[in-house]
């Protein structure tokens, strides 16, 4: 390639005892930094050619000011986690006994997960891993010739109880579930009541031997491990022992290293990753023939003809990339159920042959069912002249694992989609360890210096916090699995929601949005994410063009492939999880505002939705438009005030004469400093708009119809839709629905409240000055009405589930279309099936059936109302949460 081709900037970053000066001097079309000063240390790094460092820090006045929540997005440090934590490691199939991923000094650590110790919500329980209750870990001797030997690599847990007590209550053909093996499944039940009042959990282990085999090769190797519980399921509870059983040798294995292994719950699908080590690797697929791919990474292994948990039936480990191809397993995993999509939406795999690399992803996790792949992908790096600093004594080359910084999802809840989630996991872009952090200022004033966060940890002993994992990257959820348990159910207020972790934070993360087929804009104002020649994943924006992500999934072709924030002032995705109601906020700096192109028309015959948070940060001036929102058809949503001081939401259209306001004073002022939640429904009639109802903060403010010559400009065209074009102040959370509000709660519940009853009717309660939804925690405080809004049927535990086929909150996520739980048949009415027996389970439901020992006033402190030892059959939790 010529050099007048191309211009490329590489940045040569030296150090200096003085300050330095940069002079900029071009060569050939290569522009060059060179920095000058005296005294210099004789270290030179060339950085990456996608570097975005300024050339400059930006000045006080082009930062934006002190969010209004001010968050904590440290999350680990030297003595503990800093925040409620639950701990990212490999768990029996309830959830309590919990295997360290990493390995130290040869052993295998246990815990134990108590959600008894609860005494108030988790969220508010204190920092650390309360969970675990203080206690230590339970260590087992792995490092023998019998065992893997040395320092093994990381291991997985095998535990098929609650897919074989699903497979006996549906008594239903199940292509993983073989009757042959029905003496793997009864025997390894987990936990079992045993002596004592105690719990047996028999768990199967999953892990590498690297050398000593009867062959010499590498092979996966299985472990059984009993692990007896004493005074189970109570804040008491502790291992008593933890005994490891006969090694069994299976497949050879194509890797360099095992890494952050996750068996599904059926014990036949493993996912894993090779390593950066493993350069390339050779394998077959489905007709015989062979395909070697480079940084294939992330790697699957199905068994489809041993028994569950039988590492002799994963001997095919092909690359995640050939999955939805992959016909054995295409149709039983949701995972692999649609191709894989970039976060534009382009396809992974195009031709569906091309695998000679892999996709872009590492540090993967499954969810049991194997529905929902959860991965890392690289973060940005902070560079000399990016901002100012503190503390940092040559901080910025400490910064490592760049490809382990943004945790990343796609599945059967994405429709195949890469999606980047905008919670604590994704606390920061930047890489610091624990002891390398800076202060970085990032926002205006002397109280805009902030602590960088934690982007990534490897090691035994960075930290003291309680089960420290030993790498911060390494990702788990809990699911829905202690959802029995008042205290552990989200708080979020949202039908599908699970706590998350990895090694540094523990987050809520929400699916809704992500199944809402007709969802257009789902947009937290984190970064779009594009492809890097090398095949990675990486933040596209930067400091000239900035691209905000588009989480909406569904295939519509009218769905813009992301946003745009346009105009000359300063402009920035956040690089930490500040600035939003929840996590990243975007800015809007003077003439800024959020672009998103529709290349065509949405195809809408009822009308749409539009939901956004903002924190206006105007001084306004009497009379002034300041515009939210400008429609490619002509319309405009502004804000206006008047000489009284009093705020007016406006209604214009290009071309139309006159306009309609309404007065929200005592709903919203300009220049409040402080979140509110905005939620406009525009119902249409024929092909134009119709009337337009207005909600502030989950409440319903107005409703009126509009002008005939104003019509027209409210329906959703081809072009572009602009958020924020008048406003000066931080916007989140950004969603634009083809669909109508599907309730009054949904609308709320996108406040994030939740509708309560009231003496004079219903009211959405919310609390935007506090972070998080701790003001939705104390359930018994109210009167809460939102669950019977969304599902009126109560679904009771011995009668069959209620049909669901006419729900229209349930069908914006289940269609026709839908794969496996998301089809309409998982709303259809079974007559035959108790609910407590049906393998369709309500979002948020716990496993139905808890086997072991069950203590008097287990759950709400009443049931059950006497000691109960469960083995096959197990108390049904249900008869609890939902009852007669």
């Amino acid at each position: 390639m010529g050099h007048s081709s191309i211009t490329r900037k590489f940045r040569l970053n030296a150090f200096f005892n003085v300050q330095l000066k940069v002079i900029e001097v071009q060569i050939l079309s290569i522009n060059i930094l060179i920095f000058k000063g005296i005294k210099m240390k004789y270290r030179i790094a060339i950085i990456s050619l996608f570097s975005f460092s300024a050339l400059s820090a930006p000045s006080n006045q082009q930062l934006p000011p002190l969010p209004k929540l001010n968050r904590d997005v440290v999350m680990l440090d030297s003595g503990n986690y800093r925040q409620p934590h639950i701990t990212s490691n490999r768990s029996s199939g309830d959830g309590r006994v919990i295997v360290v991923t990493k390995s130290v000094e040869g052993k295998m650590e246990i815990y134990l997960r108590k959600p008894e110790v609860l005494t108030s919500h988790f969220s508010e329980s204190s920092k650390g891993t309360a969970l675990i209750g203080g206690a230590n870990a339970f260590s087992v001797d792995m490092s023998g010739g019998a065992y893997f030997g040395g320092e093994f690599s990381h291991v997985a847990v095998c535990d098929t109880t609650d897919f074989y007590l699903r497979q006996k209550a549906l008594n239903e053909a199940d292509p993983r579930y073989d009757s042959k093996y029905i003496n793997d499944y009864l025997t390894r039940l987990s936990p079992m009541p045993h002596n004592g009042k105690k719990d047996l959990y028999k768990l199967v282990v999953i892990g590498l031997k690297n050398n000593g085999t009867s062959d010499g090769n590498q092979r996966l190797v299985s472990i059984p491990v009993d692990v007896l519980v004493a005074n189970p399921k109570t804040k008491n509870a502790y291992i008593e022992s933890a005994t490891p059983g006969t090694m069994k040798e299976g497949a050879i294995y194509k890797g360099d290293n095992l890494l952050e292994p996750t068996v599904t719950r059926d014990g036949r699908l493993l996912v894993a990753r090779f390593g950066d080590s493993t350069d390339n690797v050779t394998w077959k697929d489905n007709n015989g023939s062979d395909h070697t791919t480079s940084n294939a990474n992330i790697f699957y292994a199905y068994n489809n003809d041993q028994g569950p948990c039988d590492v002799s039936g994963w001997d095919q480990q092909r690359p995640i990339k050939y999955a939805p191809f992959d016909n054995e397993i295409n149709q039983i995993y949701g995972f692999a159920s649609q191709p894989f999509r970039y976060p534009d939406g382009s396809l992974v795999s195009p031709s569906g042959s091309d695998f000679t690399t892999g996709f872009g992803g590492t540090y993967p996790w499954i969810d049991r069912d194997g529905n929902n792949l959860f991965f890392t992908v690289k973060g940005r790096f902070l560079e000399q002249n990016d901002y100012e600093l503190q503390d940092c004594d040559n901080c910025l080359d400490t910064q490592r694992s760049l490809k382990t910084l943004t945790v990343a999802m796609m599945g059967l809840w994405t429709r195949g989609k890469i999606v980047i989630p905008d919670n604590l996991l994704n606390n920061t872009d930047w890489g610091f360890e624990i002891a390398d952090r800076p202060r970085v200022k990032l926002y205006r004033g002397n109280r805009g210096w902030v602590d960088a966060g934690v982007g990534r940890e490897n090691g035994n002993n960075n930290t003291s916090a309680s089960a420290w994992n030993r790498n911060s990257t390494i990702i788990e959820s809990t699911e829905q699995l202690f959802n029995y348990h008042p205290q552990m159910v989200p708080l979020t207020p949202r039908d599908v929601v699970w706590y998350i972790s990895n090694g540094k934070a523990t987050d809520e993360i929400v699916f809704d949005d992500y199944l809402d087929s007709n969802a257009l804009i789902v947009s937290d104002m984190n970064s779009h994410f594009g492809l890097e020649g090398n095949g990675y994943l990486r933040p596209e924006s930067s400091s000239d063009v900035v691209k905000v992500q588009n989480a909406a999934t569904g295939s519509s072709g009218s769905i813009p492939l992301y946003g745009s924030v346009v105009g000359s002032e300063y402009k920035r995705i956040e690089p930490q999880a500040m600035g939003g109601i929840k996590g990243k906020g975007l800015w809007l700096h003077r003439t800024n505002y959020l672009a998103y192109d529709f290349a065509s028309a949405p195809d809408n015959s009822d009308g749409w939705l539009l939901s956004l948070f903002v924190d206006d940060r105007l001084a306004a001036n009497p009379g002034k438009n300041y515009t939210l929102v400008t429609l490619a058809s002509g319309g405009y949503i502004s804000f206006n005030r008047d000489e009284a001081g009093r705020t007016y939401i406006k209604f214009r259209s290009n071309g139309a004469t006159g306009n309609y306001k309404y007065d929200i004073t005592d709903h919203y002022q300009l220049g409040g400093q402080g979140w509110k939640h905005f939620a406009i429904e525009i119902k249409k009639q024929g092909n134009t708009a119709n009337s337009v109802t207005l909600f502030i903060d989950g409440t319903e403010i107005t409703t009126f119809d509009l002008p005939q010559t104003m019509k027209s400009g409210f329906v959703l065209s081809k072009g572009t839709l602009k958020i924020g074009e008048g406003l000066r102040g931080w916007i989140d959370e950004v969603r634009l629905y083809n669909h109508l509000r599907l309730n009054n709660e949904f609308v709320c519940n996108l406040g994030h409240g939740s509708l309560v009853s009231t003496s004079s009717g219903t009211t959405c309660l919310t609390d935007h000055t506090q972070d998080g939804y701790a003001h939705l925690a104390d359930k018994g405080a109210y009167d809460w009405v939102g669950d019977r809004i969304h599902q009126p049927v109560s679904v009771v535990w011995n009668q069959p589930r209620p049909s669901e086929e006419n729900n229209g909150f349930c069908l914006v996520c289940h269609n026709s279309n839908g794969k496996f739980g998301l089809s309409k048949n998982a709303l259809v009415m079974n007559s035959g099936v108790w609910a407590s027996d049906d393998a369709r389970r309500q979002p948020m439901d716990p496993p139905p059936r808890i086997l072991g020992q069950i203590p008097q006033y287990w759950l709400k402190d009443a049931f059950p109302s006497q000691h109960l030892s469960e083995s096959e059959n197990g108390y049904i939790v249900d008869q609890v949460i939902h009852p007669d």
